[in-house]
C-alpha cells in the first residue's frame, strides 16, 4: 500500500449500496480547464457493475464533453458506446467532499472481443434512464478503499503502482456543466406547437360559424 499520508477519507452514506453527493466533474489533466461545477447532485457506488451510467438529463453533455476533444468517433448500439480499442481516453474526475476521484484513461474502455484480443471495445460508461451517477469497476481500479459503515466513510489510496494520484483537496470548480439544449428538437417542438395553435383556432373559427 502506498504511504499513510497518501489516505483520504471521504464521508459516504452507507446502506445496500454507498452513496455521496458530487459537486463537481473534471474531463482531463486540471491544465485544460475542462472542469465543471455541479450542484450536489447523487451518486452511487457499485463495484458489481462493469459499467458506470450517467443520468439521463447529463448524458448529452457528458458524452459530448468526452468525445469532442479528441475527436473519438464511435458507434451507439444497444444503449453503448463502441470504439476503437486503440483511442486514448480521457480520465474523467468526479469531486466528492472537495477530493477529486478518478476514472482512468486505461479503464475508460472495455474490450468486449470474442478473443479479448483488442478489436472490439465499448465505453465503461453509458447513458442511463433513471437520474442517479452510478460509478462502477473501472473507479475501483488503483485505489485501496477501506469502508467503514460505523463511520459513514470511504478511504482512498493509491495501491502502491501509484498509477492514480492521492486525493487531496480541491477548489470547486467555477463553470457550471450546463444542460446542452437540442436546438433541433426545440425548433420541431415549436412547429408542433404552432400546428397545434392554427388547428384550434381553426376549430374555434369553425365552431363560431356554426
Amino acid at each position: 500500500m502506498s504511504s499513510e499520508e497518501d489516505s483520504v477519507e471521504l464521508l459516504f452514506e452507507s446502506g445496500f449500496f454507498w452513496n455521496t453527493l458530487i459537486t463537481g466533474i473534471r474531463f482531463g489533466p486540471m491544465e485544460e480547464g475542462r472542469d465543471f461545477s455541479i450542484n450536489s447532485e447523487y451518486l452511487m457506488l457499485s463495484s458489481g457493475s462493469a459499467f458506470s451510467y450517467v443520468p439521463k438529463s447529463r448524458s448529452q453533455d457528458f458524452f459530448n464533453t468526452l468525445f469532442k476533444k479528441r475527436r473519438i468517433e464511435y458507434k451507439l448500439e444497444q444503449g453503448m458506446f463502441v470504439v476503437d480499442c486503440r483511442y486514448q481516453m480521457d480520465p474523467v474526475f468526479f469531486m466528492i467532499n472537495k477530493s477529486w476521484v478518478e476514472v482512468a484513461s486505461k479503464d475508460m474502455t472495455i474490450d468486449i472481443s470474442r478473443y479479448n484480443d483488442g478489436s472490439l471495445c465499448v465505453l465503461s460508461f453509458v447513458p442511463s434512464q433513471d437520474e442517479i451517477w452510478v460509478l462502477g469497476q473501472a473507479l475501483y481500479k488503483d485505489y485501496y478503499m477501506i469502508h467503514d459503515p460505523d463511520a459513514k466513510s470511504i478511504t482512498f489510496v493509491p495501491t502502491e503502482k501509484k498509477a492514480k494520484a492521492p486525493l487531496g483537496n480541491a477548489l470547486v470548480p467555477v463553470n457550471k456543466f450546463n444542460l446542452s439544449y437540442d436546438w433541433k428538437m426545440l425548433l420541431i417542438k415549436i412547429a408542433a406547437y404552432g400546428l397545434t395553435g392554427v388547428l384550434t383556432w381553426v376549430l374555434i373559427q369553425y365552431v363560431i360559424d356554426q
